[in-house]
């Protein structure tokens, strides 16, 4: 009977607070949050302009925690990266506080626009084209001790170095800097919440990029010019590129263009078939490589390593077309050759009726037994280089591949 009666007590209890806190709520009226304002912008006579300055003196406080939601657009060519994301920033201004007036007890958070209250003038110093940045205007929550929180999205295009020497298995550290453009740290102190932990809690996955976290620093930098210190809070982060894609366009065509050309060293030196497909492996692999170079551009950043491959490979193709014409117009270049000699040495030789015995008798047997000679040693000479040719171009193909 006893607990019984204590858990009535209990259920009572919690009623009663549920039901208090719900009057509470229920008595904030828009003429309350009009008496406030009154109260902040009238009586107390706020202005925007004025840097909030702490009762105690020195600088204003502001944190802020920066959080990535999506990469818009990654350019190598001007290595610029554009993100949007969501700067959560708060810092306290006394001159918005109400905590200790009676009347207002009620009232938990003021929204208000923004644009209505003072805001730390923070830019991304590694920001471009501040003109195109957007940061959208949303209400500021104002919490009674003064506390300002705002949380606004903004779309920036910031400066990443690039480094594409691992493509299309590279990977680019970028950052954000966030400073005050006009403060110095004597008047505004800058500081990072939650050590960068939200950076990518609300982030959307990119489709070419896989995006890691590495960590969020504050630093403190002097000029020469000037005694003052001004910090600035910095977010890094990796982007690794997603090369699946690239296997089945670049990677796949290329390894089918080379083997294709090495395939025509199993056909017959004149083949005419062995031209067609070292052909089509020169047109595949200058493809490519056009390709390559209108998506990178002029970069002095150095040379993917797969650019480096393609083009040295397409380089070989091209030295193998060359060396397939000489081999075919020239397998009968020495049966040729030898018969002028022979046909020469026989004129000074020979004597007139030597030779007109020789023209009756011989001489067309031994020209048919030199012909079918020389085009014998002549296939066999030409072959020869062919397989010296295919052995060389083997070696090049695999060296270019390990360096």
């Amino acid at each position: 009977m006893y607990k019984i009666r204590e858990l009535l007590v209990i259920i009572i209890y919690f009623i009663v607070v549920y039901a208090e806190n719900n009057k509470l709520k229920s008595t904030i009226t828009t003429d309350d949050l009009k008496q406030l304002r009154k109260y902040l912008f009238i009586t107390q006579s706020y202005d925007k302009f004025v840097r909030p300055i702490p009762k105690s003196g020195g600088n204003t406080t502001v944190n802020i925690d920066f959080g990535l939601i999506h990469i818009t657009e990654f350019n190598v060519k001007s290595q610029t990266l554009t993100v949007e994301g969501w700067p959560k920033i708060n810092w306290t201004d006394d001159g918005l506080r109400w905590d200790n007036k009676e009347e207002f007890k009620n009232i938990a958070v003021l929204r208000m626009p923004s644009d209505q209250i003072y805001k730390p003038d923070l830019m991304a110093y590694n920001g471009i084209e501040h003109s195109t940045t957007k940061m959208t205007n949303t209400n500021a929550l104002v919490y009674p001790n003064g506390m300002v929180l705002w949380v606004t999205p903004i779309t920036l295009k910031a400066l990443c170095k690039v480094d594409l020497s691992r493509w299309p298995y590279d990977r680019h550290l970028c950052f954000i800097q966030f400073g005050s453009w006009t403060m110095d740290g004597f008047t505004m102190d800058l500081t990072a919440n939650n050590d960068g932990k939200s950076f990518l809690n609300n982030f959307y996955e990119n489709t070419e990029f896989d995006v890691k976290f590495v960590n969020v620093t504050r630093v403190v930098k002097y000029y020469s010019c000037c005694t003052e210190p001004y910090p600035s809070v910095t977010y890094y982060f990796e982007l690794q590129r997603q090369p699946t894609l690239y296997h089945y366009t670049i990677t796949v065509p290329a390894i089918m263009a080379i083997i294709a050309s090495l395939a025509i060293f199993l056909l017959p030196v004149r083949s005419g078939l062995r031209f067609v497909l070292n052909s089509v492996s020169f047109i595949v692999l200058s493809s490519i490589l056009v390709n390559l170079g209108a998506q990178f551009g002029v970069s002095t950043l150095g040379v993917p390593v797969a650019v480096h491959f393609i083009s040295v490979s397409t380089l070989f193709v091209g030295l193998l077309q060359l060396w397939l014409t000489i081999a075919y117009s020239t397998s009968f270049f020495p049966i040729r050759f030898i018969k002028v000699m022979f046909q020469t040495y026989r004129k000074t030789t020979t004597t007139e009726h030597e030779e007109q015995h020789l023209t009756k008798s011989t001489k067309p047997e031994m020209e048919d037994i030199l012909k079918e000679s020389d085009q014998t040693k002549s296939q066999i000479f030409v072959l020869i280089i062919d397989k010296f040719v295919f052995v060389v171009y083997v070696f090049a193909l695999l060296y270019n591949l390990v360096v």
